[in-house]
């Protein structure tokens, strides 16, 4: 099972992610609506303040396929290229297919038994404006007679599954999700949204572990530890399900016992 490193988290604004796509995808075995961003990584140019996001909604069936649907804020003019590959390997276009409602939509097989996959999304919106959309999707495989683990892009969401957890052959899909609802007043969003989930339909039959890594620029010393808590997504609200924080060799980091896969974040109280 390939552990991937925690790097230092990159300065991307994932703020610029779009709204939900709403494309009725709830029969599907696993979806989440993944944040985009107009630049590629590690990029820091300047993005217009007006420039058309893109919604990516990811969605797996079975466990060697995923199928992407993606919609502009604004309407796309024709259908965009999109380039799908694991980092450091030549990306490969995805054909997709025009739906009703601005939606394109395209399938790609074949998934790394690892690795991330980076998302890049290249067209013109309705004013003539270059569009262009980054995403990223970790892949991990799963060994079902021995802890396995999986990272988020980034390395600061880590989950460790015991033997048994997921059936063989599935794999673990992270991706950056954009947040459904802001969290508890008070409170702020440090780490995550992640949409945590598995092909196949597979759902844990044991309990996992989640590991969450506070961001380096908060301030430790403004930060309320007894405040940090893990949140899951419950489809209306952010559910807390505590954790412990830990210091460890990578920072601070926050550690919770989860019995279900699903979108998940890190809050805290920062005076």
């Amino acid at each position: 099972m390939l552990v991937h490193p925690r790097p230092r988290r990159r300065g991307l604004d994932l703020a610029l992610g779009a709204a939900l796509l709403g494309l009725g995808l709830a029969s599907c075995k696993w979806s989440a609506s993944i944040s985009s961003d107009p630049r590629p990584p590690p990029s820091a140019r300047s993005v217009r303040p007006d420039a058309t996001t893109v919604a990516v909604e990811l969605s797996a069936r079975d466990p060697d396929e995923v199928t992407v649907a993606l919609r502009g804020s604004r309407r796309l003019v024709g259908a965009p290229t999109v380039e799908l590959g694991p980092s450091g390997v030549a990306a490969q276009p995805l054909a997709l297919a025009s739906l009703p409602g601005d939606v394109y939509q395209g399938t790609l097989r074949g998934l790394p038994a690892d690795g991330v996959l980076t998302l890049a999304v290249f067209g013109r919106d309705d004013r003539g404006d270059e569009v262009r959309a980054y995403a990223q999707l970790a892949a991990a495989a799963i060994a079902p007679d021995q802890v396995s683990e999986a990272a988020a892009p980034a390395g600061d969401l880590i989950v460790r599954l015991p033997p048994g957890a997921l059936p063989e052959r599935a794999r673990v899909l992270i991706a950056p999700a954009i947040a459904p609802a802001p969290v508890d007043a008070g409170a702020q969003l440090l780490t995550g949204p992640y949409a945590v989930g598995a092909t196949a339909g597979a759902s844990l039959a044991q309990p996992a572990a989640l590991e969450l890594l506070v961001p380096r620029h908060v301030d430790g010393e403004r930060l309320d530890r007894a405040s940090l808590a893990v949140v899951r997504w419950s489809g209306a609200a952010w559910t807390p399900i505590g954790g412990t924080a830990i210091d460890s060799p990578h920072g601070l980091l926050v550690h919770a016992a989860i019995d279900a896969l699903g979108t998940y974040a890190l809050i805290g109280k920062v005076r």
